[in-house]
């Protein structure tokens, strides 16, 4: 009988960024399934799902589950487009879908990203910065509630953990991280399991993905007021007014509200999204505003667009 070529039966090759960016490259120079396999190390069926992966990352999957933060683009990114100056800020940038979504589309050179919660900030610059060491731990995780509640302790008591923030982030119920409990309760009796939004392979490929069109843009998420953030360009997605509280750790008061309209007054170049609430309307009464809908974790199921009447606007109809 002839001798097996290939890998030894069983021996299971760990995917690595660089191999991701290896196959990414491959497949835009034409090269075949074999050839992948042959210069990876990797089997067809891995590569098979890992280009698929690669495929379906730069569509609309995220890193983070975030409330408020699904596909909304749709509505967004035309009216951000529009008044597209040089350098573009997000100064709540959350899950960052809108800003990875304007960098898939080319239209960011430059950028400032921001979150005043440290956890938040801390996470996206190890993205930025470390992918490698962060990808390392995802391949070696598994998630259980203990894990989660270990991780949950850290960051509830000031830790900012990059790798901590993603465990709490992806094994919460409703992606609502130290508000939370486990996916799937603490008996895990749920519909969902603490593990199911937790595919490690999955979010290895993601995670390259993102970090490398974060560090074509900017090099670091800063971490102040949204007031101290310069751009030519801003977007902001401040918490929700009405159910801010329940879903956000730095939840904005009323005064916070009130300190970013008049933030904003005089200035141009700027799109807000907001949840639909007669305050937020009758603050923005002079701006123009458009009506979306969007379906995100415990999330508003309608969101306002506003922008300063004096800005270049795509169609607005809607109000």
């Amino acid at each position: 009988m002839g001798k097996s070529v290939g890998r030894p039966v069983g021996h299971r090759i760990k995917v690595t960024p660089k191999h991701l960016s290896q196959l990414k490259r491959m497949e835009a120079e034409g090269a075949s399934k074999a050839a992948m396999a042959r210069a990876t190390g990797l089997s067809r069926p891995t590569i098979y799902r890992l280009l698929q992966s690669l495929e379906d990352s730069s569509e609309s999957k995220t890193l983070l589950r975030y409330p408020g933060g699904k596909a909304r683009g749709r509505g967004i990114i035309p009216a951000i487009t529009a008044v597209m100056g040089e350098t573009y800020a997000e100064p709540f940038f959350g899950g960052g879908s809108i800003c990875l979504a304007l960098i898939k589309r080319n239209s960011v050179c430059s950028a400032v990203i921001n979150d005043a919660d440290p956890r938040v900030a801390a996470f996206w610059t190890a993205v930025i910065q470390d992918s490698a060491a962060l990808a390392e731990k995802i391949e070696r995780f598994e998630p259980s509630v203990q894990a989660f509640l270990q991780a949950k302790n850290r960051q509830s008591n000031g830790g900012t953990d990059a790798f901590d923030f993603l465990v709490v982030n992806r094994l919460s119920h409703g992606g609502r991280g130290i508000l939370a409990g486990p996916q799937g309760g603490f008996e895990q009796s749920g519909k969902y399991g603490i593990g199911d939004r937790w595919n490690a392979q999955s979010l290895i490929v993601i995670l390259t993905e993102t970090s490398r069109m974060l560090s074509s843009v900017t090099d670091r998420c800063e971490c102040r007021d949204f007031t101290e953030i310069p751009g030519d360009t801003v977007y902001l997605d401040p918490p929700y007014y009405d159910a801010g509280p329940e879903l956000y750790p730095m939840a904005f008061k009323r005064q916070d509200h009130e300190r970013l309209r008049e933030h904003l007054r005089g200035r141009s170049s700027w799109v807000l999204s907001y949840d639909d609430h007669p305050w937020i309307r009758e603050a923005y009464a002079d701006c123009r505003i458009k009506r979306t809908h969007t379906n995100g974790n415990g999330g508003a199921k309608r969101e306002l667009i506003i922008q300063p009447v004096e800005s270049k606007q795509t169609n607005t109809s809607g109000a």
